[in-house]
């Protein structure tokens, strides 16, 4: 679920966010959507960055990027290996 109140008020702290995508762009840590605009990635990144998620749902996605992109319950591939890596490649820019 998107938090839209969330949404809008990290769009207001803009610089931080295009900084990052600026960086990550630059350092080739994401494919870049197909061509997107910078300004439709930044987009992506806010919607991505507010959402809501339970512990469960965090802890089912952080185990499944530790296997590869492999759901631990179902065996079900959900991401591939390229993706797992550019995740990973994201996440480590992110901070703490």
């Amino acid at each position: 679920m998107c938090h839209l109140g969330q949404m809008m008020q990290d769009k207001q702290a803009f610089t931080r966010g295009y900084d990052a995508v600026v960086a990550q762009s630059v350092h080739s840590a994401w494919d870049p959507l197909n061509n997107a605009s910078l300004n439709e990635c930044i987009d992506l990144m806010f919607r991505q960055s507010s959402l809501e998620v339970t512990l469960l749902g965090l802890g089912l996605s952080a185990a499944t990027l530790a296997n590869g992109g492999t759901h631990p319950w179902t065996s079900e591939s959900v991401f591939s290996t390229l993706t797992v890596q550019s995740m990973l490649k994201i996440m480590l820019t992110c901070g703490v």
